[in-house]
């Protein structure tokens, strides 16, 4: 069929269904909708990772109940605020080692494997020393903590990437 020779399908008011609505094409009404949804969703996507850095947190403390000691319950909210940013300062700085590491191994691979799992370890480390040393009222004596966490966070981090690549 040729394209002039096609049936008109319009919507009733007048779009075509092809046709993209953009931001300026939505009424005041849409937009504040729009505008709410978006941030709901990102406010239970926060609550969400806020909640689990805060069972991450509590977890840890009553691991190691002789070598992290807290001033009270607003430590463990510092910690918690803490997280996120301390976690892109950990990865910031062992980006460029991993893509050197990376790319000097060739790329792809068990070396590859091997050198994200260590990067992976490290980062989760440095995150980890990082909010027990800065976080206003944690005081730890070693930081066996942060191993423990970045071991189990590698061995979990092992099990999903061979549950993952099970399943394709």
């Amino acid at each position: 069929m040729r394209d002039d020779a096609m049936p008109d399908s319009t919507t009733p008011d007048g779009e075509t269904p092809d046709d993209d609505v953009s931001w300026d094409g939505l009424g005041r009404g849409q937009k504040t909708l729009a505008a709410v949804a978006g941030a709901g969703v990102g406010l239970m996507a926060a609550g969400a990772v806020g909640m689990f850095l805060l069972i991450v947190v509590l977890a840890t403390v009553a691991a190691f109940p002789g070598v992290i000691e807290l001033d009270g319950m607003g430590a463990v909210f510092w910690a918690v605020l803490f997280a996120a940013p301390c976690a892109l300062v950990s990865s910031a700085v062992l980006f460029p080692f991993r893509v050197l590491l990376r790319n000097t191994l060739g790329g792809e691979g068990p070396r590859a494997t091997a050198v994200d799992y260590a990067v992976g370890w490290f980062r989760t480390f440095l995150t980890v020393a990082l909010v027990l040393e800065c976080t206003p009222g944690v005081h730890t004596h070693s930081l066996w903590p942060a191993v423990c966490v970045a071991t189990l966070d590698a061995l979990l981090e092992a099990g999903l990437r061979r549950r993952r690549t099970a399943d394709h």
